[in-house]
């Protein structure tokens, strides 16, 4: 007789219970969300470096660091909210999606207030990760070198 115990995970695998093209979509979606993610920081990147001559420009006229900082960041944070957003309604149409695909399962595909939220979150806080470093490295210089360009 075979009388061995299993743990949670253990006994999913055995069952069998998440399937093998679920697995590949988990981490398809968590590499599409890289993707974006280092798409939004480039694109940050190259909308403030040819923003030098107004960052230097506003230093030199009494605007620290820290309030730049802070324009830049809520700019990001904004762009994170608006992705966020969107992505939010594309995942209600891939559920659909999914939910045609799985037909005897399409009662548990379902997304409720605090799985739409933690998306949200999870957009707005990469966001801000990305963008944390071209908004630093655009702020950094001192403002008499960005004026001269």
């Amino acid at each position: 007789m075979n009388n061995r115990l299993l743990n949670v995970h253990q006994w999913l695998d055995y069952k069998q219970v998440v399937k093998q093209d679920i697995q590949i979509m988990f981490w398809l979606s968590v590499m599409f969300l890289l993707v974006c993610l280092i798409n939004a920081a480039s694109l940050l990147s190259a909308k403030l470096h040819t923003k030098h001559n107004e960052i230097g420009l506003r230093r030199a006229l009494g605007a620290n660091f820290g309030q730049i900082i802070m324009q830049y960041s809520l700019e990001v944070i904004i762009v994170g909210l608006c992705g966020g957003i969107l992505g939010v309604m594309l995942a209600i149409v891939g559920l659909s999606g999914v939910a045609s695909l799985y037909a005897g399962y399409g009662h548990l595909n379902e997304l409720n207030i605090s799985i739409a939220l933690g998306v949200i979150l999870l957009a707005v806080f990469g966001t801000i990760i990305a963008g944390l470093i071209p908004v630093y490295t655009a702020c950094r210089p001192v403002p008499a070198m960005q004026l001269k360009q």
